[in-house]
């Protein structure tokens, strides 16, 4: 069974949807969750760098995934980590073996659990998969998400604020990361430790994207320049996986070119809008 915890709530839905020995808790410190754990066969489990207040809690986590990898309950660990693990580099697909130089609390968080996580498996031999997510997109996705806001914008003819066009990120779609997880879970075990960029080594501007939906909706809204979007912190100006580790051990998998992938979920946007 596969067992997801501190996972983004439009995440999780794709995963319950598509994953079918899924199941959602409230979160591994959470007392009763905890111990039902133990009442399973030997699970899996999945969880993020999503929603940690402080370390305090990320230690909790940890805690937690050490007492049940010590008492051998545990048969894999999958975790999905972030892009701002790397240092920001300009021009430049990011390899696994990048430099590591986190800007950010969310990149902060990632690197902290990747390590601990890596101490883990070399103490308990527990097989273990970090999945260094580039930038998701997809139906369910939260509001506060690039394509989200800007699918919502043209659906009720908004001006679109954007921080900066020149921004290039590598857009995956929410369907070809649960299918990377899907078969992460179903692959044999052999107690190993392994690290991929889960992104499309495919650049893609701001600009760019915004043509593309343009071409797309047959539309083309104003677009003004808002400096409130632009977080520094956060927005590296080039961030692009190199996946060719991640093809050559999953060589099945066919991931979603973007124009396909925005058009399905601007069909599920349009869908939601008619039923709010």
């Amino acid at each position: 069974m596969l067992y997801g915890f501190r996972i983004e709530d439009w995440i999780s839905k794709s995963l319950s949807e598509k994953i079918e020995h899924y199941e959602k808790l409230a979160d591994i410190t959470n007392r009763v969750d905890f111990y039902r754990l133990f009442e399973k066969d030997k699970i899996t489990l999945i969880f993020s760098y999503y929603e940690y207040n402080n370390f305090t809690e990320i230690a909790q986590v940890l805690d937690s995934i050490n007492l049940l990898v010590k008492l051998n309950r545990v048969s894999k660990i999958i975790f999905i980590s972030s892009y701002n693990v790397y240092e920001p580099v300009y021009g430049t697909s990011l390899k696994e073996d990048s430099p590591k130089a986190p800007k950010n609390s969310t990149g902060i968080n990632a690197l902290t659990i990747e390590n601990i996580l890596i101490y883990l498996h070399e103490k308990y031999n527990v097989e273990t998969y970090i999945l260094r997510l580039f930038s998701l997109y997809g139906p369910y996705m939260d509001n506060y998400t690039l394509i989200s806001n800007l699918f919502r914008s043209y659906i009720h003819n908004e001006v679109v604020k954007i921080g900066d066009l020149k921004k290039v990120r590598d857009f995956l779609f929410i369907d070809d990361l649960i299918n990377i997880i899907n078969q992460v879970y179903e692959r044999e075990n052999s107690g190993n430790l392994y690290i991929y960029n889960v992104g499309t080594n495919t650049p893609t501007s701001i600009k760019d994207l915004i043509t593309k939906i343009n071409k797309l909706t047959n539309r083309k809204p104003e677009i003004i320049f808002n400096p409130e979007r632009i977080r520094a912190e956060y927005d590296h100006d080039y961030v692009v996986a190199d996946n060719k580790k991640l093809l050559q051990d999953f060589p099945d998998i066919n991931l979603t070119p973007l124009e396909k992938g925005l058009e399905l979920t601007y069909l599920w946007e349009l869908g939601r809008e008619k039923n709010v």
